[in-house]
């Protein structure tokens, strides 16, 4: 009996180490969370370039913004419109947003051509 029992408690221990790991880091990432959150500054959305590439759409106090960051530092590329915030909460959906950035980052880039005078 007590080698059954000498055999059960490491394994008893074990499970609850795992369990208690298991709602340590859950605790830790809502506590986490709700530190990076921000009230007045939100990334709507991420798409990476390269490996350390990044260009994101933030929200400052209602107002969106498209930044590029990467090593190098974080860059205001543009002011985007309300507009957008307003198509991308009705979206709500992940692939619908992802395509409403590509539209848009598509859209800011071949007006950036044209206002270059290069009419491509």
């Amino acid at each position: 009996m007590k080698e059954i029992l000498s055999m059960i408690f490491p394994l008893v221990v074990v499970i609850l180490m795992i369990v208690a790991a298991y709602y340590t880091t859950k605790w830790i990432a809502e506590k986490q969370k709700a530190i990076m959150s921000g009230k007045i500054i939100r990334v709507i959305e991420r798409v990476a370039l390269g490996k350390d590439t990044y260009l994101l759409i933030i929200s400052v106090d209602g107002r969106p913004y498209l930044v590029s960051a990467s090593n190098n530092g974080v860059h205001l590329l543009e002011s985007l419109p309300e507009e957008l915030l307003e198509k991308y909460e009705k979206a709500g959906s992940v692939g619908d947003s992802t395509s409403q950035f590509a539209a848009l980052l598509c859209e800011k880039l071949t007006g950036k051509r044209d206002r270059d005078g290069t009419g491509k």
